[in-house]
């Protein structure tokens, strides 16, 4: 029975010492998204205000969880008017929902440096599975600031999520792209 305990103490033990918790740098991430407009042309955003928090056990992240908020109030198209009404009860209302975010579920190792990323999105109140694509660019360790750099694509609709429902896909896209690059730094204890 002391074995076990024993045996069960220095795991646990093992994993907060080895545990570490990144953070992304907003200095060079960026979270984006990518519409159609009218079947002629595409609109692209940004969110301004966003985290990314990731916790690990190895350092090659296989064991991540990952948890991403962004504020809904900084989205920006470059166009003051359109953010107002992306903003409004007729999209995404931020004053009812003021942030989106996402949890994931698993990460698998594709290949190489390509990983598969599957989570639950919750969106202007709904819940969805979302699956997304991560690739590993580098782990930088010089000037002794640690830090990775991750490259996210994927595809959501945004009817699942109830978003411009006024808005049929032929004015609107349905399907928005989604493209990241995320640098995570480490949170030294």
């Amino acid at each position: 029975m002391k074995k076990i305990l024993s045996s069960i103490l220095l795991l646990q033990f093992a994993a907060f010492t080895f545990s570490q918790t990144w953070v992304s740098n907003p200095a060079n991430s960026q979270i984006g998204f990518t519409i159609s407009n009218l079947m002629v042309s595409h609109v692209t955003g940004h969110f301004k205000q966003f985290e990314v928090r990731v916790i690990t056990l190895k350092p090659d992240y296989s064991d991540a969880t990952i948890n991403v908020s962004a504020r809904i109030e900084s989205i920006n198209t470059g166009i003051v008017k359109r953010d107002t009404h992306l903003k409004s009860d007729a999209f995404f209302d931020a004053l009812k929902y003021p942030t989106l975010v996402f949890k994931s579920t698993s990460l698998k190792n594709v290949k190489a440096n390509e990983y598969e990323l599957s989570g639950n999105l919750t969106m202007h109140g709904i819940t969805k599975p979302i699956v997304l694509v991560v690739v590993w660019e580098n782990k930088n360790q010089s000037n002794k600031k640690e830090s990775a750099v991750f490259i996210i694509k994927g595809h959501l609709n945004r009817s699942d999520f109830d978003i411009g429902k006024k808005y049929p896909g032929v004015s609107i896209g349905n399907e928005v792209t989604i493209s990241a690059t995320i640098e995570l730094m480490p949170i030294k204890r």
